[in-house]
């Protein structure tokens, strides 16, 4: 018995295309995103087909960008400043309020 890993990336979002940062938040995929299809979504079509297993791994997930997420990088660094200018230098130890430092995502 083998194991086949398939990665898929996910489609686009309005968000994305507005350059929204979205972390951990699920939005919709826009016209541009069906045509391209989400990972969970487009793997169906594969598992189904084959009655084979989707396993997800939480350790391949976005950051939780905390109090950024549904802002623009522009909204986010007139907002918080002080705090934007430290997420731009890839602080560590950063857990954008409500969010996940790197720390953590990196240890999860």
């Amino acid at each position: 018995m083998s194991t086949h890993i398939i990665l898929l990336r996910h489609g686009e979002t309005d968000w994305n295309a507005q350059r929204r940062i979205q972390g951990q938040t699920d939005t919709a995929l826009n016209e541009q995103g069906h045509r391209q299809a989400r990972a969970r979504d487009s793997v169906s079509y594969l598992t189904d087909a084959r009655g084979l297993i989707v396993v997800a791994l939480l350790q391949l997930r976005e950051r939780h960008l905390g109090m950024f997420q549904g802002y623009t990088g522009v909204e986010a660094q007139a907002c918080w400043p002080e705090d934007y200018a430290r997420y731009r230098q890839r602080d560590a130890e950063q857990t954008l309020g409500n969010g996940e430092s790197l720390l953590q995502l990196f240890a999860s």
